[in-house]
């Protein structure tokens, strides 16, 4: 989806929530009782301290969203500051302005939670839901419920998997717009082809499957790694750039998505588990087997990765230059990926180094040639040789599992 239409989508939300600020509420009475005359004391007190609740929370929901979207001037902010105004009424009010304002706060927060295409965290929409029920409660005229509904605490509800498919799905076109947008000829043009069109084609896709599993949230969770370290690589590359905030939203959407599907979380304990047999019938090839695994050749190719890394620690500092910085990154979540392949003897996981392994040689690449520098230029044909003795290494699994070796 592209931004137009993303746009479109806010602008058509805040239209409607600023109509229903600017019209009288008119279904006050039929949903709860007639304003009472010479009410009570007691009720006035109860409505403007859930008022006041209201924009404690809505100030912090602010605060929460602006610390997840980065300078971001998104229209979900702008609804938040919206329902604020509203909100933020004095005066010798009758009961009907009152529950007026709550239901003009309520109509700007539901235009709010209904922008599909800028999806609010857990924790925003936790207290984005509370201020609506507190609005619901001050429409009773009932001082107990406001006083009880306005003490309660908020609570964020667990994202489902549609929502961190819906994250995942959003993130992928984020990094399609900031590709789009890069420069071609420039190394973040081909660092984002590679996201976008190689590393992240696989999380996608298993993210999406009908009969999502246990085993499919543990490999999504795993492959989201390397890819968020190559993004986090790409921001710094990045900087100073029109789609540097474009790739700090996917790197949140992401992050949000791999930290949902961690094996503790609920969501992820109330899916299916895996048998051999349901692994099978989906199509998610078994770890190699342990007599396919050279674990010395595999040792080798870590260490010579850790050389590489060393070096360009080194002359970071000597270098200035995110390129270098980018690469750094690149080339530990290689590390890590082959890290995890060893524990598990796996070369199955082991394969995962490979594509980050490549980004570093070409960012490093890249960067060799704003600074030129003899260690970088060794660090370089390390990560070289890194890659072709593992892809040898994929090549040789592969090669034996076609052969019938088990």
């Amino acid at each position: 989806m592209n931004a137009n239409t993303h746009s479109r989508r806010a602008a058509t939300a805040v239209t409607e929530a600023v109509t229903a600020v600017t019209k009288p509420h008119t279904s006050t009475t039929d949903t709860a009782p007639a304003p009472i005359e010479n009410e009570p004391p007691s009720w006035r007190t109860a409505a403007y301290a859930a008022r006041d609740k209201i924009s404690s929370l809505l100030n912090e929901a602010l605060c929460d969203s602006e610390e997840a979207n980065e300078l971001s001037t998104s229209w979900a902010q702008r609804l938040i500051s919206t329902a604020i105004t509203v909100n933020d009424t004095s005066g010798d009010e009758s009961q009907s302005d009152i529950a007026d304002t709550a239901c003009n706060v309520e109509a700007v927060l539901q235009g709010l939670l209904s922008l599909s295409d800028d999806p609010v965290v857990p924790v925003v929409r936790a207290k984005l839901e509370h201020v609506i029920a507190i609005t619901d409660a001050i429409v009773t005229f009932n001082p107990q419920e406001m006083a009880a509904v306005s003490e309660a605490a908020p609570i964020a509800t667990a994202p489902t998997i549609a929502d961190i498919r819906g994250w995942m799905v959003l993130a992928d076109e984020k990094l399609e717009q900031a590709y789009d947008a890069a420069e071609r000829g420039e190394y973040i043009d081909g660092m984002l082809d590679h996201i976008c069109h190689s590393m992240l084609l696989e999380p996608l896709e298993l993210i999406q499957r009908d009969s999502f599993t246990q085993f499919d949230a543990g490999r999504v969770y795993d492959r989201l790694f390397p890819v968020l370290a190559v993004i986090h690589g790409a921001i710094k590359i990045a900087e100073g750039t029109i789609i540097h905030h474009t790739l700090t939203e996917a790197f949140r959407l992401l992050d949000n998505a791999q930290g949902a599907l961690d094996s503790a979380t609920s969501q992820v304990r109330a899916l299916p588990v895996d048998d051999d047999d349901m692994q099978e019938s989906g199509g998610v090839a078994s770890p190699a087997q342990p007599a396919i695994y050279d674990h010395f050749e595999i040792s080798e190719v870590d260490c010579v990765v850790s050389e590489a890394i060393g070096i360009m620690e080194q002359r970071g500092e000597a270098a200035n230059s995110n390129l270098v910085y980018g690469a750094i990154l690149a080339a530990e979540a290689a590390q890590a990926a082959l890290r995890k392949g060893m524990t598990a003897k796996s070369m199955d996981e082991c394969a995962d180094a490979s594509g980050p392994l490549d980004v570093a040689a070409d960012v490093l690449l890249e960067g060799l040639g704003k600074f030129d520098d003899p260690s970088l230029q060794g660090a370089w044909r390390l990560l070289g040789t890194a890659k072709e003795r593992l892809d040898n290494e994929i090549a040789r699994d592969m090669n034996a599992r076609k052969a019938g070796v088990k």
